[in-house]
């Protein structure tokens, strides 16, 4: 692969785990028997999709258009429209903060699905200290840190 090609995969395949559970909340709405009900191989595909039209600076119709190219290209042509038509949807609706849990009334819900953090850490996070912080933890801990490069002597 090309060095810009490389990176590109790079940022988006760290990116969807790193967002996975706040990808998947933002997804559900738009597939109305449940992500549960997708077939494996798409469900990836669909993060990807959205993770491009919500954090990169990808054309949104050169998102879906390769979403929907990959959903063909492993063997779920006969989902091609599904997966047009969730991406669609989910970039019409953007970053929806509705989608999670209110933090008023489930904190380690939200975090959990907002943030992309495992329910039990983020619970476990709680109990030592105020939302807030883990809040900012959680935002902290899911930064891509800067890259420094350091002159060997």
């Amino acid at each position: 692969m090309e060095p810009r090609e490389r990176a590109f995969a790079y940022e988006l395949a760290f990116g969807v785990v790193r967002h996975q559970a706040r990808l998947d909340a933002l997804l559900a709405p738009h597939v109305h028997r449940g992500l549960d009900t997708l077939h494996p191989r798409l469900l990836p595909i669909l993060r990807a999709g959205v993770y491009q039209l919500l954090h990169l600076d990808v054309p949104d119709y050169a998102a879906v258009s390769q979403a929907v190219e990959l959903a063909r290209a492993v063997g779920q042509g006969r989902a091609a429209g599904l997966v047009n038509a969730v991406l669609r949807a989910a970039a019409r609706a953007g970053d929806d903060p509705s989608v999670h849990p209110d933090p008023l009334v489930d904190p380690g819900g939200h975090l959990a699905s907002w943030g992309s953090h495992p329910r039990w850490l983020v619970e476990r996070w709680l109990r030592r200290w105020c939302y807030e912080e883990v809040r900012e933890l959680v935002i902290l801990d899911n930064t891509v840190p800067e890259l420094h490069l350091v002159p060997m002597d």
